[in-house]
């Protein structure tokens, strides 16, 4: 089975298709496909989702699975949230992005933050019910990048439980706790259902 990911961003992908792989899915980027961005007009996860995913599935004419995320830092009033990825540009620049929340947060005290993850799913272009799921990862902003591995904000959100940031841990750790794992592991558990009946 094959469905089209709707985002250019190589760490989703290989997040998301390293789930999928046990269910027989072949998970194909849309620009493979010379699917370009949708412009993410949306006022909520789920709506940006959703705008993502329709936009490939009708382009590609196969199943389509988008995600659409941010980070929300309690002491900036949950910014950036739906402006995560153009935090700091018009163009997704996560080193800038990072540079900024750090900027921002300096004299900050309270380091609560999230990441959210909502997932959406079509089986076919003209799906009108599509599946949403949806994971969020409690943490802290640090005041320093550590770690080298992951990507977006990854870096500076440090999980207190396991003591490190996201970009301190592998693929197969980070999708057992974090929200894009969250929101794949209901996806998981939705495909499941599914076979067995």
């Amino acid at each position: 089975m094959e469905w089209v990911f709707a985002s250019s961003n190589p760490g989703k992908f290989l997040e998301t298709a390293t789930m999928l792989k046990p269910f027989g899915i072949k998970l194909i980027p849309q620009s493979s496909l010379g699917i370009r961005s949708v412009f993410e007009s949306g006022l909520s996860y789920a709506e940006n989702a959703l705008l993502k995913a329709r936009n490939a599935a009708q382009i590609a004419k196969k199943p389509a699975l988008a995600d659409d995320s941010g980070l929300e830092v309690e002491a900036l009033d949950q910014q950036p949230g739906l402006y995560s990825a153009r935090y700091c540009h018009l163009e997704p620049m996560f080193s800038g992005n990072i540079e900024k929340v750090l900027t921002l947060m300096q004299e900050q005290t309270n380091r609560k933050a999230r990441l959210i993850s909502v997932m959406a799913l079509l089986q076919h272009e003209h799906d009108t019910l599509p599946e949403i799921f949806t994971g969020i990862w409690e943490g802290e902003i640090l005041h320093e990048q550590r770690g080298r591995g992951g990507f977006g904000y990854d870096p500076i959100f440090y999980d207190p439980n396991l003591k490190k940031t996201g970009a301190q841990m592998s693929v197969t750790q980070k999708n057992l706790i974090s929200h894009r794992g969250q929101s794949l592991e209901r996806l998981r558990a939705y495909l499941t259902d599914m076979i067995g009946q």
